[in-house]
């Protein structure tokens, strides 16, 4: 079955109704930012999709983890801007309830050289700036009309990211007789700004992640990880010999027991058990891989796209292939980190996989590993996130 959304403004909308949905009492929204055009578009079942395009280019988009708050970076642009999903969560104390209200687009949120790494830990978000290496960070817990932005600045300009901790930091330290290369060291900052203790190496450091209380940085030789209870110390897992030649660049943590995901080299998924002396599992692939996380509401699932258009379903904790389809055409890799390719985000036990070439959303059943429905996208949808769950009726 396939449905089509027409984006060309807000009054020229095409009615969107049926999208697969988990249960009557679920309902997922999903924010999809395009690879050319400076928008974002809005859409949920059964309502009209909705254009937001008061961006200033293509961005990058990010989601609170309470799934409140949505965030749109800019980089050329040196902007974030924020928007409300409409999602709101009531705590009772003995347990929460779920409320979708209307989304609102709410504008700049903060401003930058090159804002790029952008990390959401709990209720605080540092956005690294690479074209002055300073840090702003924010905590969004009491997110209004105004809001206080913390500033950290390094010794120099580089491609860094940081992590924030409340009253402490985990942030890269620039590589100063190369400033323009990635970083190797890791500091750990106080509340003043102050560093605590030693440098911590990870050398070419490139990827960054959080499962539980354990952050994780992607080195070329290994993962650093820290442990939020005690940062005055860190540990240093090497990749083991069996992985055979690459590195990790990009790392996934999981949300339902502590472990770690990432790429390594050209066509393989590393697990990682960061407890102890460490454990590495590794997947190889038959074709370069794409993109592939941990399923947040089963960190012993993970979902894997690769270039030959096949999305699998593994076995995290055992490291095996379980199930693959056919998603998408074959992606070319040879094109630059920022071509048009695929990605895809969860909606419960969905998957929702944006295909620009195909202007095309796919939703996927995490369960079977199938098509459940498409829904054609003007432009080319590029970055997606989705915010839902299961609604209180009280």
């Amino acid at each position: 079955m396939k449905k089509k959304i027409l984006a060309f403004g807000v009054s020229n909308l095409a009615l969107m109704a049926g999208v697969a949905s988990a249960s009557a009492d679920e309902a997922w929204r999903y924010f999809i930012g395009d690879h050319e055009k400076a928008q974002i578009i809005v859409f949920e079942q059964g309502n009209d999709p909705i254009v937001w395009d008061q961006l200033t280019e293509p961005a990058r988009l990010h989601l609170s983890e309470d799934g409140e708050l949505l965030f749109a970076v800019q980089r050329s642009k040196g902007r974030v801007d924020v928007a409300e999903t409409g999602l709101h969560v009531e705590d009772h104390g003995d347990h929460s309830d779920l409320h979708l209200e209307a989304p609102a687009w709410q504008g700049l949120f903060l401003t930058g050289a090159r804002p790029t790494h952008f990390v959401l830990h709990g209720d605080e978000v540092a956005a690294f700036m690479d074209g002055t290496g300073s840090v702003a960070k924010v905590d969004v817990s009491a997110f209004d009309d105004a809001f206080e932005v913390n500033y950290t600045v390094t010794d120099a300009p580089h491609h860094g990211v940081a992590v924030p901790l409340h009253d402490h930091m985990l942030i890269t330290a620039p590589n100063l007789e190369e400033p323009s290369s990635l970083p190797n060291h890791v500091q750990v900052l106080d509340k003043d700004g102050e560093q605590l203790g030693d440098l911590h190496e990870c050398k070419g450091l490139h990827g960054e992640a959080s499962s539980m209380h354990k952050i994780a940085f992607a080195c070329i030789d290994g993962i650093l990880v820290f442990d939020e209870e005690d940062l005055s110390k860190s540990a240093f897992l090497p990749y083991p010999e069996e992985l055979g030649e690459g590195r990790s660049g990009r790392l996934d943590g999981g949300k339902t027991v502590q472990f770690f995901a990432g790429n390594f080299g050209k066509d393989k998924m590393i697990f990682i058990d960061v407890e102890g002396e460490g454990s590495f599992t590794s997947v190889q692939f038959e074709a370069p891989l794409v993109s592939g996380y941990l399923n947040p509401a089963n960190s012993g699932e993970a979902f894997a796209h690769t270039a030959d258009g096949k999305l699998h379903k593994i076995d995290a904790f055992n490291a095996k292939i379980v199930a693959s389809i056919e998603a998408t055409a074959p992606v070319d890799m040879e094109q630059p980190w920022y071509a048009p390719r695929p990605n895809f985000t969860f909606a419960g036990d969905h998957i929702a996989l944006v295909e620009p070439l195909a202007s095309a959303l796919k939703l996927i059943s995490t369960d079977e590993l199938a098509v459940l429905d498409v829904i054609d996208v003007a432009g080319k949808p590029y970055s997606i996130v989705a915010a839902g769950g299961h609604l209180s009726d009280h």
